[in-house]
């Protein structure tokens, strides 16, 4: 990729640091630029790699007849769930994923549509984020304040640890995502006619108990687990990084989110060997579910706390206080 093709990558994603920035004060490190590197061949591996290990785990719980191995592919599977629409289609956001614009795009089919984003505007709505990073402009302050995590720092082992597991974040799913529009309709329809006449009855229970099940479940808890954990009480940065092994490996590297944030335009594939030149060793880092959740406990940084600027019905208000309750 040209130079000038780079810079705009860059700097429409909101970079939050010029690409040539490090190369001019540490010799030892490679430019970001030259980590900027698609590839169309690694693309299709992380896409149709997802896909295929989630039909492959889908297709043991149907031969395994067991209710305990059930539970464990609801787990997997919703997992896999979260790296193929967050991971996957991150990447074909920022266009990252392909070599071209045309493929990132087009690839929404695989990624965005079978969990009813709507691609557009999650690019819109994400590139937002990252241009007014933690700032009242940004709609991820707004996000926190709605699921109940403004000035909180008691209960988190409820309201972060286990209230997703137990409908909270399936129901904020989707209520997020209820809105009818052609392509949710379209997608719902192709889905629910395929099981059909794939299986029968038979086919529409296969995609209920192995694709809405656990996305509505464990897919839906890793959505709120890393969404809330990406900047919630930091204390040296605007965003933390989760430099676990096993979290990098199954959901490709989404982990290193601090220089993600630094240079949005470095692939997935890159961002580890980024993360180690470009990050400081102070920065705000995470090497497990339970570190994090120590963090988070903690009340600091660069949480502004805003209170959303929509008008809620009162009801929707008293569900809210429901939902949002904390022992």
């Amino acid at each position: 990729m040209k130079n000038d093709a780079l810079d705009e990558a860059h700097l429409v994603a909101g970079g939050a640091a010029p690409l040539d920035e490090m190369a001019a004060t540490r010799r030892d490190v490679p430019r970001p630029r030259d980590l900027i590197q698609r590839s169309d061949l690694r693309g299709a591996i992380a896409l149709f790699g997802d896909w295929a290990m989630i039909i492959g785990i889908a297709a043991f719980g149907i031969w395994s007849h067991s209710v305990a191995v059930y539970v464990v592919c609801v787990f997997l599977i919703g997992t896999l769930q979260y790296s193929l629409r967050e991971t996957v289609l991150h990447e074909a956001a920022h266009y990252n994923l392909f070599k071209t614009r045309r493929l990132n795009n087009w690839s929404q089919v695989l990624h965005a549509w079978p969990f009813f984003y709507d691609f557009a505007r999650y690019r819109e709505i994400h590139f937002e984020h990252h241009r007014n990073l933690m700032t009242d402009k940004d709609p991820i302050p707004i996000a926190y304040f709605k699921a109940g995590y403004q000035d909180r720092t008691r209960g988190m082992w409820w309201l972060w640890g286990l209230r997703p597991l137990l409908g909270y974040a399936g129901i904020t799913y989707v209520f997020q995502y209820r809105k009818p529009t052609p392509t949710r309709i379209f997608t719902l329809v192709a889905m629910v006619s395929g099981a059909w006449l794939l299986g029968g009855k038979g086919g529409l229970e296969i995609l209920a108990l192995y694709w809405f099940v656990p996305l509505l479940t464990t897919g839906a808890a890793h959505d709120h687990w890393c969404g809330v954990t990406d900047h919630l009480h930091t204390k040296r940065t605007p965003s933390r990084s989760h430099v676990s092994f096993l979290w990098n490996f199954f959901h490709h590297g989404i982990g290193y989110h601090q220089v993600h944030h630094m240079y949005p335009a470095i692939p997935w594939y890159n961002l580890k060997k980024a993360h180690d030149a470009y990050c400081p060793a102070d920065s705000d880092i995470s090497t497990s579910f339970f570190e994090t959740f120590r963090q988070i406990s903690v009340a600091s940084g660069t949480f502004p706390n805003p209170a959303p600027s929509e008008e809620r019905s009162p009801l929707l208000r008293g569900v809210m206080r429901v939902l949002n309750w904390y022992p």
